[in-house]
């Protein structure tokens, strides 16, 4: 298997620049086609809907193994033509793939309908799941009575065949909880739900109940989100862990983004991190707003279908998928090896293995992550991965430092363990004044010699030798044992030459002017 394979462009003016770096690993630096590496789906799916806009909103999918009346995807969703909820009401379609998307035959969309009585008061239904309860599937979804009353009541019908449904029961209204984007599954004869409480600031809570109409107590999940968001619809699955995929909006703009968290016990969740952002492409479905995901696993793959509005107000749905939720790719196909993460999901300290094998992985480290995860300088930058080979040795670690040309590279051993960073230039240049006399020599990059300029004012307040500025060399190539490492003071506007190392109990000597010269 070659380590990089060359991705498809979209027509011969797209091209790639291929640069050769010193330890043999090609590196495609992509000038187009962006889109190829975004989370984001590549292009919406054909959807049908009853108002024959094709756009719909809050998608709820389901997979089965084993077919459930001739078809392994079913997908509840309602349609939301430019954001008119007139026509938000329950429908329900099926597909052999995932992808190719039909009204199963025999069933009439929508699944329910609004009175002209619930339409003049402004009533609407919205947020659909899809359940299955043994062979029976289940179709909850929320009523809005309209600005009079103001009651939110969640309902159900039942089928057993997707075609013909039950009678319309009520489940719960706010009385209860307010449940927005109910999320259900049912497992051990136990509905369990979560949802977000609007009423109670945004949160995420969890509930259960026997009959799905007495619930327990709603218990808040502590779920840590960047202060800057807050919690609005989301989607549970339960694989080995319980796994919440919540759309989040910005609170200063209102945008909305997907994130991911996951809960082995559904008590303690990991941070919620984002995983599916706003599309920087121009003219994409998903640019206006990245609205509601659901995830489906099969196998080892993960899928994620979100619905989403793009600046023109059209609502659409996209598919994604990769081999994990903080992994996903638009375009996948089996010439993808580069993936993009979530920002600050790796640390130095990771083990090999906590990568996806067979990939090269693209991680942003922010400034603030990176200082105080031991990078190899205390800032922000690009962590490259490149595990397109399982074999200790082949696997190489870079890390790119952000707004400088300077790169880092390691690599895992034989004993599967990573190796100390090593600067890829030997020869490193600074910023103006980043170091005093009294800074340790662990501050330098190891394996480097680096220059600094000392500014005269800086020169003149550091206990600089000659109180003043220069050029500060320390040379660090040799890092095994203290004693070979040297620093030279070189004075501004003079010939003057000052000297020191570390000695062998790792601190610096005293200055010594080894030159002058009239």
């Amino acid at each position: 298997m070659p380590l990089f394979k060359i991705l498809p462009f979209k027509n011969t003016a797209d091209t790639a620049s291929i640069a050769q770096d010193r330890y043999g690993i090609l590196e495609y630096e992509i000038a187009k086609n962006v889109a190829e590496f975004l989370p984001n789906a590549y292009a919406p799916l054909t959807t049908p809907t009853y108002d024959t806009s094709g756009q719909m909103v809050h998608q709820k999918v389901l997979y089965s193994v084993t077919p459930w009346n001739g078809y392994r995807w079913w997908m509840g969703n309602t349609p939301y033509p430019n954001a008119n909820n007139q026509y938000e009401n329950p429908c329900l379609l099926a597909s052999t793939d995932g992808t190719t998307w039909v009204v199963p035959a025999g069933l009439t969309n929508p699944i329910t309908d609004l009175t002209a009585e619930q339409i003049a008061a402004g009533a609407f239904h919205s947020d659909p799941c899809i359940v299955m309860n043994g062979n029976t599937m289940e179709f909850w979804y929320r009523f809005y009575s309209g600005t009079a009353t103001h009651i939110l009541t969640i309902l159900r019908k039942t089928s057993t065949d997707g075609i013909t449904w039950s009678a319309e029961e009520t489940l719960f209204t706010d009385s209860t909880f307010y449940a927005v984007s109910p999320s259900v599954i049912y497992e051990n004869g136990i509905y369990r739900m979560w949802f977000v409480d609007t009423q109670d600031g945004y949160k995420v809570k969890y509930a259960e109940s026997a009959d799905a109409k007495v619930w327990s107590v709603a218990r808040t999940l502590a779920i840590e989100l960047d202060p800057l968001y807050r919690f609005w619809h989301l989607d549970v699955i339960h694989t080995d862990r319980y796994e919440i995929v919540v759309s989040c909006t910005l609170i200063s703009s209102g945008n909305e983004e997907i994130f991911y968290t996951s809960s082995e016990d559904n008590t303690k969740f990991t941070k919620a991190i984002k995983i599916i952002p706003l599309n920087t492409v121009a003219g994409s479905f998903d640019a206006g707003k990245v609205y509601m995901g659901c995830l489906v696993k099969v196998g080892s793959m993960y899928y994620c279908y979100y619905s989403a509005q793009s600046v023109a107000n059209v609502w659409r749905v996209g598919r994604t998928q990769g081999n994990s939720p903080l992994y996903m790719r638009g375009k996948y196909n089996d010439l993808d090896v580069y993936i993009t993460t979530a920002s600050d999901l790796f640390v130095p300290s990771n083990a090999i293995t906590k990568y996806p094998s067979g990939k090269i992985i693209y991680t942003k480290i922010t400034t603030a992550f990176g200082s105080t995860n031991s990078f190899p300088e205390s800032t922000g930058g690009i962590l490259i991965t490149d595990y397109s080979s399982p074999y200790g040795g082949y696997i190489r670690q870079f890390f790119r430092i952000y707004n400088s040309s300077r790169t880092y590279v390691r690599y895992v051993n034989s004993s599967n363990e990573w190796t100390a960073w090593e600067p890829v230039e030997k020869i490193i240049t600074t910023a103006s004044d980043a170091f005093t006399p009294t800074s340790a020599i662990t501050a330098f990059v190891t394996g480097a010699i680096t220059y600094t300029k000392i500014t005269n004012t800086f020169g003149s307040t550091n206990s600089f030798p000659e109180n003043t500025g220069g050029v500060l060399i320390t040379d660090k190539t040799i890092f095994d044992t203290d004693g070979h490492q040297r620093q030279t003071y070189k004075v501004y506007n003079s010939d003057s030459i000052y000297l020191r190392h570390i000695d062998n109990t790792g601190a610096w000597t005293a200055w010594k002017q080894i030159a002058y010269v009239v």
